[in-house]
């Protein structure tokens, strides 16, 4: 148990059964967690952290290394193009268009150099009303289309590894995540509340809000019970 769970005082109360709240994984009717290998996450199911007590809760609730899968990120373009392309592409994709066909390099670099052209010339007053128009600007109309979202790219990199036919290769420490080997997104978050002080969690009906009072911060409970505190927070 950490120093910040000895030494605060705090209660989790959650309607649903199962922690995690909306980091969780659906189990389907027929109580499969997955459906021919493939899970049913809901919410972010990727964790990138360069925070040790986040990292530290994590590793005390799967401390071993057969409790996590370790993957590289890559991407398939097939998702947004059109007519498909059934490629992998290397993470950060806008650094590795090197992997595409020809044809589809050449359009992605066309747009790439038209992008950088129009912004050296573009008033700072005249921003993006969108996040599709400020894609655009970053990337080009062809990477916006076939991976509609990535960081700006250094268009001078990107250029040379296309015509070495050369792959970005590693980049940082986001090309690569962790995976639970059980139990999906939602198995992280069921093995850290385990860890907590069982008596300050209530999970399912008896920890199911009926009202709370923002000025006298209290929180009354469906099964009669009042919480009283400090602070109060709420995750919708």
């Amino acid at each position: 148990m950490s120093i910040f769970q000895k030494q605060a005082s705090w209660m989790i109360v959650d309607s649903n059964e199962t922690p995690g709240g909306l980091a969780s994984t659906d189990v389907t009717p027929e109580g499969f967690v997955s459906y021919r290998g493939i899970l049913f996450d809901v919410g972010g199911h990727v964790i990138f952290s360069h925070y040790k007590y986040f990292d530290d809760c994590i590793n005390e609730a799967l401390p071993e290394d057969t409790d996590w899968y370790t993957h590289q990120v890559s991407f398939q373009t097939h998702s947004f193009a059109s007519p498909p392309l059934e490629k992998w592409v290397p993470y950060p994709f806008q650094n590795n268009i090197a992997v595409l066909d020809k044809e589809e390099k050449a359009r992605c670099l066309d747009d790439l150099i038209e992008a950088a052209l129009e912004a050296r010339v573009r008033a700072p007053s005249d921003k993006p009303k969108n996040f599709d128009e400020w894609n655009i600007r970053n990337v080009g109309n062809r990477l916006n289309k076939i991976f509609k979202r990535v960081a700006a790219p250094d268009v001078k990199l990107l250029t040379r590894n296309v015509i070495l036919g050369k792959v970005a290769g590693n980049w940082g420490p986001n090309s690569t995540f962790r995976f639970p080997a059980h139990g999906g997104t939602g198995g992280i978050w069921i093995a850290v509340a385990k860890t907590l002080d069982q008596k300050r969690t209530r999970f399912g009906v008896h920890g199911t809000v009926t009202r709370t009072d923002a000025e006298t911060k209290k929180v009354y409970l469906k099964d009669g019970q009042l919480v009283a505190g400090k602070v109060a927070a709420r995750n919708f």
